[in-house]
C-alpha cells in the first residue's frame, strides 16, 4: 500500500439534519529543495567563501609571520645575553669553547636548540654572519671573526678603525618552505650578505638566493643583529715616576756612601740628573745603588769631576730595582782639599704592571703593560668584562684595583711609591 506523508483535508456539505456528502479530499504532500535550488544555494555560497577565505588565509598568513617576527626577537635577545654573560660570539658550530649559535641561544632561552633552528611549521631557521676575510677581495668584513672567544691577546688584536665592522648576524626564517641554496654560517660575499642586511621587506632578492617580491614579501622573516655597541675601547699606560734625594757630602769619604733613595717596587731606571752645590774642584763623584739585585758594582755616573754647580743627566736604561734596593753616592778620595758639598739626585723609573680580563689569567702570569707610551695597551672589550689591574711585582703580582667595563674608559700605572693604578 503506497503511504502519503500529507494532510488529509475533507469537506462535506449538507444543512443541518440533512445527509452529509463528501464532495473531495486533498491530499497536500510535501518533499525537499528542488536541485535548482540546491546548485542556487551552493553557488552562493562558493561566491562567498570564494570572497571571504582568502582573507582567512591571509590573515592566518600574517599571524604566522607576526609570531615568527616576534620569536626572531627573542632569539636575538638570547643571543646577547649569551655574549654579554660568557663574553662569547658564537658562529654556526662549537669551536673553541664557543657553543654552536642555536645551543647558545638554548642556553637562554629554556628552549631545545631544534626549537631554535626550526621554526614552528617545521622550516630551517638560518644564523649567517660574513666571513672575516675574504679573498677575493681581501678586506676584513668581520672583525673579529667568528667564533670568538674573549681573551687579552683577542681583545689587543681589535683596531678602532673597524669599530664599524664588529660582527653582524642576521637570523632569518621562511614560514613556507626552506630556503634553496642558503645554508647556516658565513656567507662568503660581502654584497650577498648586504643583500639580505639592508633588504626593506618588499623587494626581490637576488644574490644569496632568488625569490620575488611578492613570495619574499610574504614568506620571509629577517632579524639582525649589531655587537658594535658591546664592544668598548679600554686604554692602560705604565706611566714613569720621578723621585728626588738629597745629602750633604763631606770631602774625601769614598768609605761612607750617602743613601739618598729608596728604590719603588720593581721598577726599572730610565735616567738620572745630578745637581752639585759647592764642591770643590778635583771631587770625582759615582753614583749607584745597593741591594739585593747586585747592583752595587753598577754606577750610572763614575769617575765625574765636578765642580761647583755641576749638573747633569744620564740615561741608564733596563736597570732593574728590586724592593730592598737604595740609590747612593759618593766621591772618591782623590787628594783633594776642597770644601763640602750637597748632592741632589733625580731618577726616573719605569715598571711593568699586569692585567686580566674575567680571571681567565693565572698568577702571576698575567698580561703585561710594558713602560712608557710605546707599551701603552689599547683593548676592545665585550661589555660587562672584568677587567683586574696588578702592580709590577713579577713574582707575586698585588692586585690593586678592579673594574667591570660598560662604557670606553683609560687607566694608568704607577709605580710608586706606593704603586697604584688610576683613571
Amino acid at each position: 500500500m503506497e503511504t502519503f506523508r500529507g494532510i488529509v483535508v475533507t469537506l462535506l456539505l449538507g444543512g443541518k439534519g440533512a445527509p452529509k456528502k463528501k464532495i473531495m479530499t486533498l491530499k497536500l504532500k510535501r518533499g525537499g529543495f528542488s536541485l535548482v535550488e540546491v546548485i542556487g544555494v551552493l553557488a552562493i555560497m562558493a561566491i562567498i567563501a570564494a570572497l571571504v577565505a582568502p582573507k582567512v588565509i591571509d590573515q592566518i598568513h600574517r599571524s604566522v609571520r607576526e609570531a615568527e617576527q616576534d620569536t626572531l626577537k627573542s632569539l636575538v635577545q638570547g643571543l646577547e645575553q649569551y655574549i654579554l654573560l660568557e663574553r662569547k660570539i658564537p658562529g654556526n658550530t662549537a669551536s673553541g669553547g664557543v657553543a654552536a649559535w642555536d645551543d647558545a641561544i638554548a642556553s637562554q632561552i629554556n628552549l631545545p636548540a631544534s626549537k631554535v633552528n626550526t621554526n614552528e611549521r617545521g622550516y630551517n631557521r638560518y644564523y649567517i654572519f660574513p666571513d672575516n676575510d675574504n679573498s677575493s677581495t681581501s678586506s676584513i668584513e668581520n672583525n673579529p671573526n667568528l667564533p670568538y672567544n674573549q681573551t687579552a691577546a683577542g681583545a689587543t688584536a681589535l683596531d678602532a678603525a673597524q669599530q664599524e665592522i664588529r660582527p653582524r648576524m642576521i637570523v632569518l626564517s621562511s614560514i613556507s618552505s626552506n630556503i634553496s641554496g642558503l645554508s647556516s654560517g658565513e656567507m662568503a660575499s660581502m654584497t650577498n650578505f648586504n643583500v639580505l642586511w639592508n633588504w626593506d621587506g618588499n623587494s626581490a632578492i637576488s644574490g644569496p638566493f632568488t625569490m620575488s617580491a611578492d613570495v619574499a614579501k610574504r614568506n620571509l622573516v629577517i632579524q639582525r643583529y649589531s655587537t658594535a655597541a658591546l664592544f668598548h675601547e679600554v686604554s692602560l699606560l705604565s706611566r714613569s715616576v720621578s723621585r728626588t734625594g738629597n745629602g750633604f757630602m763631606a770631602q774625601n769619604v769614598s768609605s761612607s756612601p750617602r743613601n739618598l733613595l729608596s728604590a719603588p717596587n720593581y721598577t726599572t731606571l730610565t735616567s738620572l740628573s745630578i745637581q752639585s752645590d759647592s764642591f770643590g774642584t778635583g771631587v770625582t763623584l759615582k753614583v749607584g745603588c745597593t741591594g739585593d739585585n747586585g747592583c752595587s758594582s753598577t754606577y750610572f755616573y763614575s769617575g765625574l769631576n765636578i765642580s761647583t754647580g755641576f749638573s747633569g743627566t744620564s740615561t741608564a736604561a733596563d736597570l732593574v730595582i728590586n724592593t730592598s734596593d737604595t740609590i747612593i753616592t759618593s766621591d772618591i778620595a782623590g787628594g783633594t782639599t776642597s770644601n763640602a758639598g750637597y748632592i741632589s739626585v733625580t731618577v726616573e723609573y719605569q715598571a711593568t704592571s699586569q692585567y686580566d680580563l674575567d680571571d681567565s689569567g693565572t698568577s702571576p702570569n698575567f698580561t703585561n703593560v710594558a713602560p712608557g707610551a710605546a707599551g701603552e695597551v689599547s683593548l676592545f672589550v665585550i661589555q660587562g668584562t672584568k677587567l683586574s689591574l696588578y702592580d709590577n711585582n713579577p713574582t707575586s703580582p698585588l692586585l690593586l684595583h678592579t673594574v667591570f667595563i660598560n662604557s670606553s674608559d683609560s687607566f694608568w700605572f704607577s709605580p710608586g711609591p706606593p704603586a697604584a693604578w688610576g683613571r
